[in-house]
């Protein structure tokens, strides 16, 4: 397991460190993901 990437590093790669727009705009995105499979879920 010594290749193992911390998912916070492959964020920082693409979207770039927290409070930057880009970074912002993918959390935002990521959390209205997350809360739609919440909400699916819930209805089932």
């Amino acid at each position: 397991m010594k290749n193992v990437i911390k998912f916070e590093v492959l964020l920082v790669d693409k979207y770039g460190k927290k409070g930057t727009q880009e970074r912002d705009q993918y959390d935002a995105g990521s959390l209205d993901f997350r809360l739609e499979i919440i909400l699916k879920e819930a209805r089932k």
